[in-house]
């Protein structure tokens, strides 16, 4: 994230957006949302996926796509 001094296309924040569009996780964007989301997320039954390849594979297409 460029405000931690890091790459300058923030690809953390659009993989978690992914992610959580496929309701993977909740995301939190501002630390005062936190609580709110911790407390949402004791409510919500996630779809887990106990294969790693799953999850390489979809990091690997949303960079394959920005790479475009």
């Amino acid at each position: 994230m460029r405000e931690f001094g890091e790459h300058a296309n923030n690809h953390q924040i659009q993989i978690v957006k992914e992610l959580e569009k496929q309701k993977l996780i909740i995301a939190v964007y501002n630390i005062e949302e936190l609580g709110e989301a911790v407390e949402r997320s004791r409510k919500i039954t996630f779809k887990l996926t106990h294969k790693k390849s799953i999850i390489i594979s979809e990091i690997d297409r949303i960079l394959e796509r920005w790479r475009r």
